[in-house]
């Protein structure tokens, strides 16, 4: 057996990996070749002038006879660095192979920086490319969540890390950065993908999810990319983004939260599912009902109003239509392009752009619809402000038995329970059970219109005919109009 000091080993493995990798196979029979060379408790250290390029503690050393490959055993405090970066390792066993320019390793292994810290089988370092990759079952930390994982690589040139399948558990706001007014305590969540990257450009980095699902238990968040900038903190989710909670469902194309500023921003096609209160719960495979945004006027060429018949069971589904105390009983469906929510504590609150609509389906055929240019939702309050232009743009109220409030704004509450409503200058129409009656309220409307400043408020519940109201304001309490209530928040 041949003495030779690892220092000086180490030295001479520096500049043979500069050499041409196989001048030293030509000619001869690889298999013939032995390991006489034995070191126990060795200091390997490699470098390129005065960077040192690798280190390891090796509990066990055997240098090929040609110097060219080199097996260890019990490999503690290993490091690879490359200018600022670098990983620490540990393994069982692993080798060096010059001629191929590759270090492997067997587990148990473990990679460390600064990022993450990684338990897995084996792992495989290129000295050419400067990457290390992981095929097997990965588990360890990744940003201060808990991670399983696997086909884990990581550059030393870029700093870029990226996984196969991948299941992260920590802690975050999501239920607060996706604009949902939780509490602003930190929830424990865990994120599934089909793969995970970590990515720096010019001094940026990023971390992505692809088809990202991320629950805490009692909400579930899905989309196809999922991009955190850490520096910033602000997470864009694209390509179609489905939000689940007991109490609603929303889709929309694009989210955007500035977790700094605690803000998000919801785009393109916002439409949220509002629950009836007896089905509030956490159901991922109930769909957002499709929302075709309408006006006003095409809405009664297409659903005409319902049969006002004088069968007690008619006149009772007509009742629970105007009665906004159902509000919360039967589903809701709202729709709108822009939503733009603050969630701190203390000042929750949001402006709703785009033409937002509302609709909401009662039983026999019935039901309610809302129209607006643009509303605000007070989240301390727990009020709905919707407002229009009177009378060019009004907010507009309308069901399936003919009725139609129009107004420059409509305030609601949306706290459960709580039915009050008031309103702004309105105009309307008001059908009765009655048709005798509603024939002489058309008369009486049609007199009514010539005379000019006078005005009769909309009677919304009763049996008062048809009512045409004009130019007036006013409040209403539990029998108010069935108007729908505000779906931020619930």
């Amino acid at each position: 057996m041949g003495v030779v000091s690892a220092s000086a080993l180490a030295v001479y493995l520096t500049k043979v990996a500069k050499m041409d990798p196989f001048s030293n196979l030509r000619g001869q029979n690889q298999s013939g070749l032995t390991f006489p060379i034995h070191f126990n408790d060795a200091d390997l250290k490699s470098w390129h002038g005065s960077k040192l390029l690798t280190s390891a503690k090796i509990g066990q050393m055997d240098v090929r006879s040609d110097l060219r490959f080199l097996k260890f055993a019990d490999i503690t405090q290993g490091r690879y660095s490359s200018g600022n970066l670098y990983f620490d390792y540990q393994a069982s066993k692993g080798n060096l192979n010059l001629d191929a320019q590759t270090c492997d390793a067997t587990g148990p292994v473990r990679l460390v920086n600064k990022d993450f810290d990684l338990h897995g089988t084996g792992f495989s370092y290129s000295l050419r490319t400067k990457t290390v990759f992981s095929p097997g079952y990965i588990t360890g930390v990744i940003g201060k969540g808990d991670v399983k994982t696997s086909g884990v690589q990581y550059s030393l040139k870029s700093g870029n890390l990226a996984t196969g399948p991948i299941q992260w558990i920590g802690e975050l706001r999501i239920g607060q950065q996706a604009g949902i007014p939780d509490s602003n305590d930190l929830h424990r969540w865990q994120i599934n993908g089909d793969r995970g990257t970590q990515t720096t450009k010019n001094g940026v980095t990023t971390r992505t999810f692809i088809n990202g699902i991320a629950t805490d238990g009692n909400i579930l968040v899905k989309s196809p990319l999922v991009v955190w900038n850490p520096k910033t903190d602000v997470i864009v989710c694209t390509g179609g983004v489905h939000y689940f909670s007991p109490k609603s469902n929303v889709v929309c194309d694009m989210a955007t939260i500035y977790r700094k500023e605690k803000k998000s921003v919801l785009d393109g096609h916002v439409v949220m599912y509002v629950k009836p209160k007896d089905q509030e719960t956490l159901d991922p495979t109930m769909k957002v009902p499709p929302f075709v945004p309408v006006v006003p006027a095409d809405i009664s060429k297409e659903r005409p109003p319902a049969p006002m018949l004088e069968d007690p069971t008619q006149k009772d589904l007509n009742d629970q239509l105007r009665d906004t105390g159902t509000v919360r009983k039967y589903p809701a469906v709202v729709q709108a392009e822009h939503i733009i929510y603050f969630y701190e504590q203390g000042s929750r609150h949001a402006l709703i752009n785009g033409q937002p609509q509302a609709q909401q389906e009662l039983p026999g055929n019935r039901w309610r619809r809302i129209w607006a240019q643009t509303a605000f939702y007070d989240g301390e309050k727990d009020t709905l402000r919707m407002v229009g232009t009177f009378p060019q743009n009004p907010v507009v109220v309308k069901d399936s038995l003919g009725d139609q409030m129009n107004t420059d704004w409509l305030e609601v509450s949306t706290l459960d329970g709580d039915e009050d409503s008031s309103s702004g200058k309105q105009s309307g129409v008001y059908y009765s059970d009655d048709s005798e009656a509603n024939k002489e309220a058309a008369n009486a409307g049609a007199k009514d219109k010539e005379s000019q400043g006078k005005t009769k408020s909309i009677p919304l519940k009763g049996s008062g005919g048809k009512v045409v109201s004009n130019g007036t304001s006013g409040s209403t309490g539990a029998s108010g109009n069935g108007g729908l209530q505000g779906p931020i928040g619930h």
